[in-house]
């Protein structure tokens, strides 16, 4: 079969520019090269649909209405309906847990700890709720059930990091009858902790953290409906900056129909969500809500998960001093080895000297960013930085070594004019190549490092 001529030309012209380059470090610059793109490559992948994060957590809205949640009660109750618990079912009347709301306040942030991911937060939580807010769809007696109906908190848990450094105190606590004779219950409680922050460091160190904290009930979702109050929650906290950090807007989305003041509806520095701890399959809330026909172990699973109000503060890392934290010192590292490059070429072994010493100052850098933050399983903007500085640091000394080998050619090959010419051309435009690499290096790569990260 006959070669096309296009290929062969191409071939001679990759063959020309190789055959400067040693074979065993050409093959070894190809095998280098695809085991760090198939890992880079690997890396994409495995989060460009799983970041870090994520939950299985539902939206609440729909459940609590009255037609879906009392037809589903009595379907339960038909499904678990024995001789031992007949008469409780006929005895307990139920009927939809009035609303207990939920509001909470962030008066401080201490501190951020970045190797620890944890933060420590001081603020109080307001509680109002009725008598009619508890309800015993199992008809189990339960005692929690009656200690709740006047001590909400007694049913309700902080998700706090550290059980050892944690605080939840009653500051006061009130009951009075409306005017239809219900009795109406508030209690102020005040708590300080330690919570854990959820970080996402894959553009560390310009990344964005949350901090939920979350209020959840040991009591099952048809017994108690709790729900946020979005107007009466918000972060105090003077501070502007907390560590490293500031805190940032952040679009809630809540929906139109909650007929909020319009203030609510754009970006908030504390964003509320009710919801359901419950990881089954999405589509069968979905059909509950619906009032749509589904399975008899899905209608049980869905009225024995635990009802959790969500209060998330919004953070981002300062990106003035990251960047000159982190960023600037390699800048300048690298500028550097700029400079020593521009040396004469008499100068060989000098600029033969600075890119290893340089790399080896990258490497130790390198270490002490990772031991400022936990040990992840994903690669961080600052680790593509680093290691863009070691490929501008081999392309460095190769360029040397390029120029060197160039130096000696013309030495050898003095008789010989037109070799000679041909050698120190194909000589020029691979150091031209290389140099050209190392200018996109160190001036594009952080670009699609970022893009990428």
């Amino acid at each position: 079969m006959k070669i096309p001529k296009p290929f062969i030309v191409f071939q001679t012209f990759i063959n020309s520019y190789t055959a400067k380059i040693p074979k065993d470090f050409l093959i070894l610059l190809i095998v280098f090269g695809v085991i760090f793109g198939a890992f880079a490559l690997k890396d994409l992948l495995d989060f460009r649909d799983m970041p870090p994060l994520t939950n299985d957590r539902s939206d609440v809205y729909g459940f609590y209405e009255p037609k879906i949640l009392l037809k589903a009660v009595e379907r339960y109750r038909k499904i678990n309906d024995t001789s031992s618990n007949a008469d409780n079912y006929a005895n307990i009347k139920y009927q939809v847990p009035s609303r207990t709301n939920i509001s909470l306040d962030i008066n401080n942030i201490v501190s951020v700890d970045d190797e620890t991911a944890m933060a420590k937060i001081e603020g109080t939580i307001f509680a109002t709720w009725d008598e009619n807010s508890l309800q015993d769809f199992e008809a189990n007696n339960n005692q929690s059930h009656s200690k709740a109906k006047t001590n909400i908190f007694s049913a309700l848990s902080l998700n706090f990091a550290n059980q050892e450094d944690q605080l939840l105190k009653r500051i006061w606590l009130s009951s009075y009858k409306d005017d239809d004779g219900i009795t109406q219950f508030r209690d102020l409680q005040e708590f300080k902790g330690i919570f854990k922050v959820q970080q996402d460091y894959r553009k560390f160190p310009f990344d964005k953290s949350e901090i939920k904290i979350e209020l959840s009930s040991g009591i099952y979702a048809p017994d108690i409906h709790l729900q946020s109050v979005v107007e009466e929650s918000s972060n105090k906290d003077p501070e502007w900056r907390i560590d490293s950090y500031f805190y940032e807007k952040n679009d809630c989305v809540y929906p139109k129909e909650w007929k909020m003041g319009k203030e609510y509806y754009g970006p908030q520095f504390m964003c509320t969500e009710d919801e359901f701890d419950y990881s089954a399959e999405g589509e069968n809330l979905s059909d509950f809500i619906d009032n749509k026909t589904i399975a008899d172990d899905s209608v049980s699973s869905l009225l024995l998960s635990s009802p959790i109000v969500r209060f998330t503060s919004y953070l981002k890392r300062a990106p003035g001093s990251s960047f000159f934290r982190y960023i600037a010192p390699i800048m300048f590292v690298i500028l550097v080895a700029s400079i020593f490059d521009q040396l004469d070429d008499e100068a060989w072994e000098i600029k033969m000297a600075i890119p290893p010493t340089i790399l080896l100052t990258l490497i130790f850098m390198h270490n002490g960013f990772r031991a400022e933050i936990p040990q992840i399983s994903y690669v961080t903007f600052m680790d593509r930085i680093y290691f863009l500085s070691y490929a501008s640091c081999i392309l460095l000394l190769f360029s040397t070594i390029l120029s060197r080998k160039g130096q000696q050619k013309e030495a050898f090959q003095q008789n010989d004019s037109v070799a000679k010419a041909r050698s120190i051309s194909i000589n020029r435009r691979l150091t031209l190549a290389v140099r050209v690499s190392f200018l996109l290096t160190v001036i594009v790569g952080p670009f699609l490092a970022y893009y990428f990260s």
